[in-house]
């Protein structure tokens, strides 16, 4: 997979593979001296007649969007432009790559996004933050669900999927969303209970929308009887005490980085509420001569015997925290 996992005295580390985001940018022809944009991305406008690519062109945009795609596991602020920029791969236009090469300028601006797993302790309550972005396709109008599993300062999973509904009020999008929060955090929970990781107290749900919270801490369906049925599950389990429903701001929660495009500020930001840290991008990264990338990497193997050599670090009951798609090896350290 090419990760860089990092351990040291403050716990560990870990980011994509470089060598991703660096065939990007080389393959659309980006250097040190080409613009780079503050945002994530270029939303999508409703012109949309633009040619679709030719045969050759359109084989080259999906092999650049399945790359993005494969970036994006490890990137949180890939995620939303490389699930938008897939949803083209089938008919692929000029105004596709368009965008594209947008989010690729976006990545000219950082060199990676760093995963923080720092020291705690084991039994720690798994928050799950639900957000949505209503009708933000603009050819469909179907709504994008965003969200983000975290226990303690650990960020364990992030996502973002278009909605197979399309949501006829914003409301009912956020339900959506808080629903796939619900399910995909009750899943990890069982996950870690099996691995010996039992997690104190109810999973809490964290929404912005307090029409969606309303709706999903009453019973039955009320005025919104067009909804999905899976949203009466959603209302059970809260009502079971399985979930706690709390509140966030808008503007602090992390979920929104998952929905929509946003200023590097913003992506920063978020980034920083989900325990990662966004790493710039030096003026002179040598981007064009790719004999070289990789080559200081350090390995992207860590045991439990290398970290015993940290300094002050003595590994005691090494357990497993488990996340899409990876699997990171975490130590307690003695008292």
């Amino acid at each position: 997979m090419g990760r860089i996992v990092r351990w040291t005295e403050d716990g560990a580390g870990y980011e994509a593979d470089p060598r991703r985001r660096l065939i990007i940018l080389e393959q659309l022809g980006l250097n040190d001296e080409a613009k780079s944009l503050k945002n994530n991305g270029k939303v999508e406008t409703e012109e949309e007649d633009a040619p679709e690519l030719p045969g050759p062109e359109a084989t080259a945009f999906r092999a650049l969007a399945a790359r993005l795609n494969y970036l994006a596991q490890d990137s949180p602020d890939l995620q939303f432009p490389a699930k938008e920029i897939c949803r083209e791969m089938s008919k692929p236009t000029e105004a596709s790559w368009r965008r594209l090469k947008a989010v690729a300028r976006f990545m000219l601006r950082r060199r990676a996004v760093v995963w923080r797993f720092g020291w705690q302790r084991e039994a720690l309550p798994i928050a799950v933050f639900a957000d949505s972005d209503w009708a933000g396709c603009r050819r469909t109008r179907k709504s994008t669900s965003g969200g983000a599993i975290v226990v303690g300062s650990h960020c364990l999973r992030t996502w973002s999927s278009t909605q197979p509904p399309i949501a006829l009020s914003s409301a009912e999008a956020e339900c959506y969303s808080m629903v796939e929060g619900t399910m995909k955090a009750l899943g990890l929970r069982q996950t870690l209970t099996e691995l010996g990781m039992i997690q104190a107290g109810p999973t809490r749900l964290l929404s912005d929308s307090s029409a969606a919270r309303a709706f999903a801490a009453r019973r039955g369906l009320g005025r919104m009887r067009h909804v999905e049925t899976r949203l009466l599950w959603l209302q059970s389990k809260i009502a079971d005490r399985a979930v706690l429903l709390e509140r966030v701001a808008g503007s602090e929660n992390p979920a929104d980085l998952l929905t929509k495009y946003l200023s590097e500020a913003e992506v920063v930001e978020h980034l920083s509420r989900l325990g990662s840290v966004w790493r710039e991008r030096p003026r002179s990264e040598g981007i064009g001569s790719r004999g070289g990338v990789g080559n200081d990497r350090p390995s992207n193997v860590a045991s439990v015997a290398a970290l015993a050599q940290v300094k002050g670090a003595v590994p005691r009951s090494p357990f497993f925290m488990v996340a899409e798609r990876r699997l990171l090896v975490v130590s307690s350290l003695s008292g």
